[in-house]
């Protein structure tokens, strides 16, 4: 709730365009964080082998 003021002034003085170009900034970081991440964990597991 704490972010609903300035978030709202924000689009009340510039619209709503650089908002949802945050959005679409933020979706493509966590995407390669998770990207990231997850080759981290499969390079971990190669060493690993199962009987």
């Amino acid at each position: 709730m704490l972010l609903t003021l300035p978030i709202g002034k924000s689009t009340d003085l510039n619209g709503y365009n650089p908002l949802f170009a945050a959005f679409g900034a933020l979706d493509v970081i966590r995407a390669l964080v998770l990207r990231a991440m997850l080759v981290a964990m499969l390079r971990g597991r190669e060493g690993v082998t199962t009987q």
